[in-house]
């Protein structure tokens, strides 16, 4: 049985097999060595040139290697990253590649200063040789934790939709806006997102909107128990939210844990690191501005990077025509009885139906039941008679003290109202 030679040795054989001092074969050498007969002819053609103890240094010893970053190429890294002191690792290589490597406009720079494509691996030993601190520390022992399974995801779009809010500080003003978001648990999509002051029904509703006019109706919601999914009552409760999606024919699924529903927990903490980097980059100035962009160009830019193919091509979404009635299907609609002075009581406040060509207060028949609709995505409130839609005014809080005695005074502050209003 032949032994593995170390290449010294394997050199020697071969030094002798050309100087006549051996008469081993190829082949032989090849079991020997280990090397193949290609490569011990070419060792055989340079040891025409060299001795062994040259060719036992490897080539590239002393050598720069041909892929090492050059100071130039350094420098500039070093001075684009001051542009951004807390970015992650992965968005910096990103953000380094978009803006700069396969910008046209940064064409020159490249040239100029030799800038390449890097790995992952390269930024990091950047962060570590410049002293460069990521806002995201991955130094936790699995071990040290408890374990939560994933279940498996959905495998195809559209069968549940996972929804949460999350309340940052996105333009580092101090002042705290919440997200909330909707991502397709088959292929971590993001399906809409909506920022406002708090976590809200109209925050809510506005990626509910969003998702029907692009993607249609899925089967079910998944969201935790915050008070705007689950009522305090236990057996017969139930929130505007699962109203709304009852009628829509959406279940709803209320989650044990946060863990329970982590892709999009998960979804969250990779936007609220990113989001903020690209707010500056892209040059957005407000939350407006920011609803308007989130959903029409960023959720598709993260999407690129981090949503899946699902299992099944097949979709679950319903698709709804043009004659679809969002205010009808996404209103809260209650029955109301009219009090003395034309008013009801809808969330501890009085409203009037007023005539919309004259802004005159209609008067309807003390004790007649009216359905009321809450119009909650364009904050407006209407009473449906007829078959007619009819505009309703706030009048006052119903725990005010001072309470109207007649109709006149009644007109009179509606006036007053409507010229507060126009102010």
């Amino acid at each position: 049985m032949y032994k593995i030679l170390s290449k010294e040795k394997t050199l020697s054989l071969l030094k002798d097999k050309l100087d006549g001092k051996s008469s081993y074969s190829y082949a032989e050498l090849e079991r020997m060595s280990g090397y193949s007969k290609r490569h011990l002819k070419r060792m055989a053609k340079e040891l025409d040139k060299k001795d062994i103890e040259t060719m036992l240094i490897h080539g590239n010893t002393s050598r720069t290697p041909a892929i090492t970053a050059s100071d130039q190429e350094k420098s500039y890294i070093i001075n684009f990253k001051s542009q951004y002191p807390k970015i992650t690792i992965a968005q910096f290589k990103d953000v380094f590649d978009e803006d700069v490597i396969d910008n046209h406009d940064k064409e020159k720079d490249v040239l100029k200063y030799g800038l390449k494509k890097r790995s992952k691996s390269f930024f990091r030993k950047m962060y570590k040789d410049n002293g460069w601190k990521s806002p995201i520390k991955r130094n936790i022992v699995a071990s040290d934790y408890p374990m939560h399974h994933l279940r498996d995801a959905m495998p195809r779009r559209g069968m549940l939709i996972q929804i949460d809010g999350t309340p940052h500080d996105w333009f580092s003003t101090n002042e705290k806006y919440c997200l909330h978001l909707a991502i397709d648990d088959a292929g971590k999509e993001i399906i809409a997102g909506w920022f406002t002051k708090n976590e809200c029904l109209f925050g809510y509703l506005k990626v509910v909107e969003i998702m029907i006019k692009e993607y249609g109706l899925p089967m079910a919601m998944y969201s935790d128990k915050h008070s705007i999914f689950k009522s305090k009552d236990e057996i017969e409760g139930e929130t505007k939210f699962q109203s709304i999606m009852k009628r829509l024919g959406i279940d709803t699924i209320l989650a044990n844990t946060a863990q329970a529903k982590g892709r999009v927990e998960r979804y969250n903490s990779t936007i609220q690191n990113r989001l903020i980097v690209d707010i500056k980059r892209f040059g957005i100035k407000d939350y407006d501005q920011l609803n308007e962009w989130f959903n029409s160009f960023y959720k598709h830019y993260l999407n690129k990077k981090f949503a899946n193919v699902p299992i099944d091509s097949n979709d679950e979404f319903v698709p709804v025509d043009e004659k679809f009635d969002y205010l009808d299907n996404l209103s809260i609609k209650v029955e109301r009885r009219i009090q003395n002075g034309d008013i009801f009581s809808y969330e501890n406040c009085y409203f009037s139906p007023i005539n919309k060509e004259t802004g005159e207060i209609l008067h309807i028949t003390s004790g007649v039941k009216v359905n009321v609709i809450h119009d909650i995505l364009n904050k407006k409130l209407y009473i449906k008679r007829f078959g007619k839609l009819i505009p309703c005014i706030f009048i006052r809080e119903t725990r005010l003290k001072d309470v109207v005695d007649n109709k006149k005074e009644l007109t009179s502050r509606i006036s007053d109202y409507i010229e507060k209003r126009k102010e």
